[in-house]
């Protein structure tokens, strides 16, 4: 049976695609600004163009949720949105509908009609589905009651404010809480104007599943959570993945992979890459395979990489830094690589024997 992966890419060229690393070839199977999967039993979650798509085992849209701030109530009111938020239809009141398409006939070139939540990372994890909204620094939590029904649990705020203040990206539900990466463990400031580049307290965190369940039972609307610092000073850090007792993380903009033990006491450099913006990462012992973007639009990234496409290696045991013979396969048409996923063990075994 053939081992096949998804992968998803983002930008305005963006699409979902699987990938034959062994023939080489990949195949589109879904266009749009994708980032996030989170596979699931006979499918996938992927956050795409803003909303969240659920995918059958044959990879066809099996149902879309459409998430946003909605209209000129959500936009007078930013700091209360998420009680306006939008999952499948307007959930706005009719007088609220009437009011905002009025204001937005007379100024048409306001953005009033929806504000983006800047999707980021999805994951499924005892039949709760987590869905990073960076723009918002917080998690969204849906219980996932049968196949197409989303009930809304409440949000994970790791910051007070509205803005992209922290960029929260990727999430690792673990049995002991949720792993997380973000830009800034700090917080940018929100009158600054350092870039992220600039912006040297990257990391991995951990939020205790007590520790979300008491920030939930607050009365207080955006209560930050406690977390707990697993280890900083990473540049842009991106895609957790856990395996043999390690978690392991992109540095995106140095062209780096580490592992990092769940304590934080031990950290190894994994791989140097040869270049790109790193971010999409796969390893089992087998393969480590991560995804390069073309780092033209990315400033901090150390050299320019005008290719999309993935780093892949054979992983011996215990091999680390500077063992590893890299190929690269090009993907066409993308510029950004966002999210990579082995289909294995996950319900599509049919489609894998079939492609």
């Amino acid at each position: 049976m053939k081992s096949l992966y998804l992968i998803s890419s983002c930008g305005s060229n963006g699409r979902i695609f699987l990938v034959d690393l062994k023939e080489k070839k990949t195949w589109p199977i879904l266009a749009g600004n994708s980032r996030g999967i989170g596979l699931c039993e006979n499918g996938a979650w992927v956050a795409c163009n803003g909303n969240l798509i659920r995918l059958d085992r044959n990879f066809k849209i099996n149902h879309k949720y459409r998430i946003a701030a909605e209209g000129l109530h959500a936009k007078l009111r930013r700091n209360i949105f998420l009680k306006n938020l939008v999952i499948g239809p307007d959930s706005s009141s009719a007088f609220v509908r009437k009011l905002t398409r009025g204001f937005e006939r007379l100024l048409p070139r306001l953005p009033l009609r929806r504000m983006s939540l800047d999707l980021h990372d999805v994951s499924i994890y005892q039949n709760v589905l987590y869905v990073v909204m960076s723009r918002y620094n917080c998690i969204a939590m849906f219980q996932v009651e049968q196949e197409r029904i989303l009930h809304p649990l409440g949000f994970i705020y790791i910051d007070t404010h509205d803005n992209d203040l922290r960029h929260v990206n990727s999430i690792y539900p673990a049995s002991n809480g949720l792993y997380m990466t973000m830009f800034s463990l700090k917080g940018r400031d929100i009158n600054s104007k350092k870039r992220w580049s600039e912006m040297l307290d990257g990391g991995l965190v951990l939020i205790k599943w007590k520790d979300i369940q008491a920030q939930r039972s607050l009365s207080q609307q955006r209560a930050p959570v406690r977390y707990e610092i697993i280890y900083e000073g990473i540049i842009h850090p991106h895609s957790i993945q856990f395996f043999d007792n390690w978690f392991y993380v992109c540095e995106s903009a140095d062209h780096r992979i580490w592992r990092i033990s769940p304590a934080g006491e031990k950290v190894e450099r994994v791989a140097q890459l040869p270049g790109g913006y790193i971010r999409g990462l796969h390893v089992d012992g087998e393969k480590i395979i991560a995804g390069a973007s073309a780092t033209k639009n990315h400033s901090t990234a150390k050299q320019q990489w005008e290719k999309a496409g993935l780093w892949y290696a054979r992983q011996p045991p215990k091999l680390t830094d500077g063992g590893y013979n890299w190929e690269f396969l090009p993907v066409p048409d993308v510029t950004e690589i966002y999210d990579i996923k082995k289909l294995e063990n996950t319900g599509h075994d049919q489609f894998i024997r079939e492609v």
